[in-house]
C-alpha cells in the first residue's frame, strides 16, 4: 500500500513541478493532502466533476462561517477554505489519473474558483464592516471583489488568445521578487487561505481584507503585464 502511494505521489509531483520555476511550499503542502486523497479516491467511481462539487459546497460553508465574522467561526471557515483548496487539487489529479479531463470539467472548475473568492472578499468585508461600524471596510471587499474578477477574466482571456499558459505572476528576475514574496501570495490559491487561516488564531481576518484590498489594483496591473508579455512573444 505504502509503496503503491509512493510511486503514485511520485508519478504526480514530477507531472506537477517539473517545469515549474519557483515551486512553493505552500503548494507542496496542499499536494501532500490531495495526493493521499486522490489515491484513496482512485478506488471508487468518483469523478473529477464530483470531486469539484464537493469542493464547491466546502467552500460556500466556509463563506457562511466567515459570514458570522467572531474568530470561531473565521477560524473553521479558513480550515474549510484550506479544504476547499485540496479539493480543487484532487479533481486534477483525479482527472489526469482517470483520463478524464474535459472542457466542461475545466470551465465549472474556473467558475466556482472565481465565484467563491469573489463572494470570499464581500463577506469579509461585510463582516469587518460590522465588527468596526466602518462602511469604507464594506466598499473595500466588494472593491476588492471587482478587481478580482476583472483580474480572473483578463487571465482567461489572455490564455484564449494566446493558445498556451500564462506564465506565472512573479517568474521573472528582480526587481519583481518583493512582489511575488510579499504581494502575491495574499491573491495565489496556495498561499492565500493558509495566511487567512493563521490570522484567524489571532482574530485577525480583517487585516487579510485589508491588505488584500490595498495591493489588489497594484497586482492587477503586475498581472497585466504579463499577460502582454505573454501575447507579445
Amino acid at each position: 500500500m505504502t509503496s503503491g502511494y509512493n510511486e503514485y505521489a511520485k508519478e504526480m509531483r514530477i507531472a506537477k513541478y517539473e517545469k515549474d520555476e519557483f515551486p512553493r511550499l505552500t503548494s507542496c503542502i496542499f499536494r501532500n493532502f490531495s495526493f493521499r486523497i486522490s489515491y484513496f479516491l482512485l478506488k471508487y467511481p468518483i469523478t473529477p466533476n464530483q470531486i469539484t462539487l464537493a469542493g464547491a459546497l466546502l467552500g460556500l460553508i466556509s463563506i457562511y462561517f466567515f459570514y458570522m465574522g467572531d474568530m470561531l467561526s473565521n477560524i473553521i471557515g479558513s480550515a474549510l477554505l484550506f479544504f476547499y483548496m485540496v479539493f480543487d487539487c484532487v479533481d486534477g489529479e483525479i482527472a489526469r489519473a482517470k483520463n478524464l479531463s474535459s472542457k466542461q470539467g475545466e470551465f465549472f472548475d474556473i467558475m466556482h474558483d472565481i465565484i467563491i473568492r469573489s463572494m470570499l472578499y464581500v463577506v469579509l468585508g461585510y463582516a469587518t464592516y460590522i465588527r468596526f461600524e466602518n462602511i469604507l471596510l464594506l466598499f473595500l471587499g466588494i472593491f476588492t471583489a471587482m478587481i478580482f474578477l476583472l483580474n480572473s477574466i483578463t487571465a482567461e482571456i489572455s490564455k484564449s488568445i494566446s493558445k498556451k499558459p500564462t506564465p506565472r505572476e512573479g517568474s521573472a528576475k528582480l526587481p519583481m521578487v518583493l512582489y511575488y514574496w510579499f504581494i502575491f501570495p495574499f491573491f495565489n490559491s496556495s498561499d492565500f487561505c493558509l495566511i487567512l487561516l493563521g490570522l484567524s488564531f489571532f482574530d485577525l481576518a480583517w487585516v487579510f481584507l485589508i491588505v488584500s484590498g490595498l495591493f489588489s489594483l497594484p497586482r492587477f496591473v503586475f498581472a497585466l503585464y504579463f499577460h502582454y508579455k505573454v501575447l507579445k512573444e
